[in-house]
Parts: structure tokens; sequence; C-alpha cells
């Protein structure tokens, strides 16, 4: 006869049943009610251990046991298909194992310390569905009877319909705490899409502690974090992290794929101390506007705390995540468009009194100081000649500086109206280098053109461009410079025949960082580069503009140290919205 083993209290099968059955009328908490039909059965069959394994998608997770010691390397899992247990689970029958020293079938994934020779294992099956695995264990090698079998199936039975219980009530409360979180999300404010009411939503849908998102800001190298953890006394952490310290998360931003670890062993999260203590993690890509900006997680303590199912709602929650940042982004920028526009609206209304009021007594100075430079030069008062010369300069620059703000509000209104016609444009390109070579003085242009180059565009308007352009490269240049311009073909005998005028200067060319601005509205240029000579800055604007009315456009090539070069391209047919 078998020892009885010294740290029960035998009992039999009938005061086992009666404990059982007393406890389940007593609803206790499913963990009580697990160990007491544990410990029954325990003591009823004089085991060593009795465990219950549960059924994952791939594994047999340990979930309650009495008696049994896993061993500093153990393992709280193992296969589906492996050992005794895995046996049982994949027959759906009872498995009897008399002598395990000697059975190839068994594997200890919980590394005893103490070994067992003997066990019984019960599939735990409720309408027709796999659970689980009940096992019972005995130090010496001993044969299970089929009594001792039947009342161990009648007590997996009764684990089965208590475990299927507390898992129908908790999927119904996942699913109410899941809707919970779904319409809380939609409330969100607009202006404040990701917060810590946000995250602990998702906490409190996914039943724990800690969750968080990664969200990866344009042209940053790292990620801007933020964390809720219910059980930190500082619940939600704003803050910037680098890629490196966010282990698999940074994968799931850089390949849009989810991660799924439900139960992790240690180091399968990495060294990462967001995970420090997390048996368990799920990830998924947040699309902001079918582009991955970010990664939504939720971390578990339990290794079995996490599910499919748990995977499937995050994503869905990420979604709403997604369209919570798009809305609060696209909120953001109606408010900065609302607030442009009501300056623009402001400054060009500004723009429009000021110009009107001031070119009719600019020009009416301009005309005096025309008649008093006239009278002074048939005096031969060469005095008064330069000094009235110098304020006719001046009068004509503030002219031409009131009407380019026009030329400004027109362009910006839609109003500029263009004069159509056909002219030799490189007759019009040597005669406003001269012009301009003239004037400057100090500098030489020189001119290459391909012969006749007849276009279909407003030549006054033309003329405005490259007028800007030559200004613009001898104002840069250092003195005794020389500016080229070049006028080529491109598309010769398409539809699509275009010429391409380059203006180039050996000035200190333009830093990468100042070219996407040098066609915006009064954009200045650094005042070291123009050496004190700076206008408006509507000249490119308007260049650009201009271009674009008739179909072509204006962009810059250039490297700081190495001069810049201006390029113009107009269609030879002209506009080609032109009815």
């Amino acid at each position: 006869m078998r020892p009885l083993n010294p740290t029960l209290e035998r009992v039999t099968a009938g005061e086992a049943l009666d404990r059982v059955v007393h406890t389940l009328t007593e609803r206790r908490p499913l963990d009580e009610v697990l160990t007491e039909i544990l410990s029954q059965s325990r003591a009823m069959l004089d085991a060593a251990e009795t465990y219950v394994l549960l059924r994952t998608e791939r594994h047999l997770a340990l979930r309650a046991s009495n008696g049994l010691t896993i061993g500093p390397d153990g393992r709280r899992e193992l296969a589906v298909d492996d050992g005794i247990e895995g046996l049982a689970a994949t027959t759906g029958h009872a498995v009897i194992a008399t002598d395990l020293a000697h059975d190839s079938r068994h594997a200890d994934p919980f590394r005893r310390s103490e070994p067992v020779r003997s066990m019984l294992a019960v599939p735990l099956i409720l309408r027709g569905v796999l659970l689980g695995v009940l096992v019972s264990t005995r130090r010496e090698p001993s044969r299970f009877a089929d009594v001792e079998r039947w009342w161990l199936e009648i007590f997996g039975g009764l684990i089965a319909s208590v475990i299927a219980s507390d898992q129908a009530y908790r999927s119904q409360e996942r699913r109410a705490r899941q809707a919970e979180t779904l319409l809380a999300l939609s409330s969100i404010e607009d202006d404040h899409p990701i917060s810590a009411s946000t995250l602990s939503e998702v906490a409190r849908a996914f039943g724990h502690h800690r969750c968080g998102i990664l969200l990866a800001e344009d042209g940053q190298t790292g990620f801007r974090f933020l964390r809720y953890d219910r059980e930190s006394s500082d619940s939600f952490v704003e803050t910037d992290v680098a890629t490196d310290s966010v282990g698999p998360l940074a994968e799931v931003i850089r390949t849009g794929h989810p991660l799924a670890v439900p139960t992790a062993r240690d180091g399968q999260l990495g060294d990462v101390p967001l995970f420090a203590g997390a048996r368990g993690l799920v990830a998924t890509p947040v699309q902001v506007s079918g582009r991955t900006r970010g990664a939504l997680y939720v971390l578990s303590d339990d290794p079995d705390g996490l599910d499919n199912e748990d995977v499937a709602f995050l994503a869905l929650v990420a979604a709403r995540i997604g369209l919570l940042i798009e809305k609060g982004e696209l909120y953001q920028r109606q408010r900065e468009i609302e607030r442009q526009q009501a300056q623009t609206e402001a400054r060009q209304e500004f723009l429009g009194i000021v110009s009107h009021e001031l070119k009719t007594p600019v020009a009416v100075m301009r005309a005096y100081t025309e008649l008093l430079l006239r009278r002074a030069e048939k005096a031969g008062k060469s005095g008064e000649v330069d000094v009235l010369r110098r304020m006719s300069d001046q009068a004509e620059r503030m002219l031409a500086m009131i009407e380019q703000l026009l030329d400004s509000r027109r362009l910006e209104a839609g109003l500029l109206a263009l004069e159509i016609g056909h002219f030799d444009l490189s007759d019009l390109v040597r005669r406003v280098a001269h012009d301009v070579e003239l004037t400057a003085r100090s500098h030489k242009i020189s001119v290459e053109t391909p012969g006749r180059a007849t276009i279909r565009a407003d030549r006054r308007r033309i003329e405005e461009v490259v007028t800007n352009l030559l200004d613009n490269a001898v104002k840069y240049s250092p003195p005794g410079g020389t500016v080229r311009v070049r006028l080529r073909r491109e598309g010769a005998g398409t539809p699509r025949e275009s010429v391409i005028l380059s203006v180039s200067d050996d000035g200190p060319g333009v830093d990468t960082r100042d070219q996407p601005h040098l066609f915006e509205r009064f954009y200045q240029a650094p005042g070291r580069l123009h050496r004190g000579h700076a206008g408006l800055g509507l000249g490119l604007y308007i260049s650009r503009e201009l271009a674009r009315r008739h179909g072509g456009d204006v962009w810059l090539e250039s490297e700081r140290g190495r001069g810049a070069t201006f390029l113009v391209r107009l269609p030879v047919n002209g506009p080609p919205n032109l009815e």
C-alpha cells in the first residue's frame, strides 16, 4: 500500500466532493475555487501535486496548482502537444503514466527539484471544446486506479464548468469595457487627441495598468512618448525618447506590422526599462492619413493576461486614435489657416491702402524733381544736378517698390491680367541686360542666346521677371563680378516646347536652409549676403508667380560659396489655359 503523503489530510471521495460543492455554492472567486478543488483532489488521491493547464493558441499554460514547485530554470507553459499533459490535450482522453523515469513521452517544463514518477492527466472538455488539462502526480511509480481516474474526471468537469463560466463573465465584462472605451474615444477634444484621458480609456479597456503610445514627429530622429500607468505616482508621462530605447516598438513603426507577445519569457522583450516586469505585450501601428506615425501598446504583468482578441481590439483602438490624431491635426491646421488668412487679409488691406496712397505723392515728387533737374542742367548748376539726379533715382526706386506691392496684391487676389502677344525673347533679354549693366556700372553681364526665340507671352511682365533676376544677381555678386545670362530651347518640335532662361552670379550662394524660403513673399535673405541692398522681398515671389501664370516656373540651383543660378522655364506657345 502507498505511504500517505505526510503533508496531506487524507479524505474520501465523498468528503472531497462535499467540500468542493460547498465552495461552489458560496460563489467564491475563481482562484479560491480552483485552489479548493485542487487541494481536495490531491488529498483524495494522496497525490504529490495537482495542477491545471489551460490551453492557449499554441501552449498549455499553468493556471493553478497545489503542491507544484517550479525550479529556477522552469517554465510555466509547454507546447500543446508536449509531454503526457500534451498527449491528453491532443487525444482528448485521459492518460496514465506508471513510471515516468522510463516513459519517453514525459517532459518536465517545470524543472522540478524533486521529480515525480507517475502521472494521471485528464482533459478538461466542455461542450466539445478543449479548455485544458487537469493533472495529478505521485513521487513513486504507481498506477492510478480506474476509480481514481473517474473521480479526477469528475473534478475536471467541475473545473471546466467553473472556468467556462468565468471566461463567459470576463468576456462579457471585456466587451462592456471595450464598448465604453470606443464611446469615450469618440468624445475626445479635437485639440487634445492624445492625453491622459485617452490612454486611461485604453488601459481600462484592457484591464491592465500600463499602456502608451509612441509618435514619430516629422523631422525628428526620436519619438514623442506618452505613457499611462495607474499604479505610478506620475500616472501620465509625456517625454521624448531615442529610437534605441523603445526596443521592438521602433520596429512596429518602421514596418507597419503589429507585434504580439501574449506570454513573454524572460529576456524576450529585450532589456528595455519601459517593459520592466511585463510578462505580455501587444503593440500595433497607428496610421494617420495612410502613413504609420506611431505605435500603440499594452503591457500585462500576467503571463496569461493577453490573447488574440486583445490584439484585434488594440488594432481597432489604434485606428480610432489615428483618426483622432488626424482630426486634431486638421483642427490645428484649420485654426492656423484661419489665423494666417486673417493676417493676410489685414496685410493685403493695409498694403492696398498704403500703396495707393503712396503712389500719387511719390509720382508728383518724381515729376517735380525731373522739372527741377532739367532747370538745373540748363543753368549749368552741377552740384544741384547731382543731388536732384539722386533724388530722381530714389523716387524711381520708391515707385518700383510701390508697383511691386500692388502687383503682389493683384497676384494674391487673382486680379493680375496678362496681355499676351508674340515677341523675341532673345532681343528682350539682350536689351534688359544692357540697361542693367549700364546702371550697375561695376558689373559685367554676358549674354548667350540661340538667335531668335519667339514666344507667346506678356512682354511687359516677362521683362519684369528678367529685370528682377538680373537686379538680384548684381545685388549679390561681388564688385567687378560677371553675371552670366543664357537662353536655350527645350523640347523643340513638341507641344511642350519651352525656352529656359538662366541667370548665374559669382556671389556667396544660398544656404540650403534659406533656399525653401527664397520665393516667399517679403522674405529677406540674411543681411551679410546682400551688403545692405535689401528690397521688399517681393521680386522673386512676383517673378515666380508671373512665370507660373504663363505655364512655366522659376527655381534655384545653388551651393554655399559657389554662387547661384536662377532658371526660368516659359512655354513657347503661351499659357496653356489661355482662351
